[in-house]
């Protein structure tokens, strides 16, 4: 189990029919929000049965089967990486300085 927080802001919530099948390809964080949820691998014989609360991430070469079992499930989904690190670099990025366009030809 991942203690990881998802950021709301970057989490979408997807709710699956009971037996619906759903594919997740690439790097991902999940947590169950409702009902149970089977999830398994390509290349893993191990299979997963995630309850609400449960979270579990899966890498960016994660291929990934999801099927709601006896009920509707509910699935919360973010980005795998937090996002603050992205913003961290646009924002270091706009504060670097800046030179003027022309600086070559200003020379007098």
């Amino acid at each position: 189990m991942n203690d990881e927080m998802i950021d709301a802001a970057c989490e979408r919530t997807v709710s699956l029919r009971c037996g619906e099948l759903a594919r997740l390809n690439g790097a991902a964080r999940l947590r169950v929000t409702g009902g149970t949820l089977w999830l398994t691998l390509d290349g893993e014989l191990e299979d997963h049965f995630l309850h609400p609360g449960d979270r579990f991430t899966l890498d960016r070469s994660a291929k990934a089967l999801l099927q709601a079992i006896d009920a509707p499930a509910g699935i919360a989904i973010a980005d795998a990486a937090p996002s603050w690190p992205r913003l961290a670099a646009r924002v270091l990025e706009a504060l670097q300085p800046t030179r003027p366009r022309n600086a070559a030809s200003t020379h007098g």
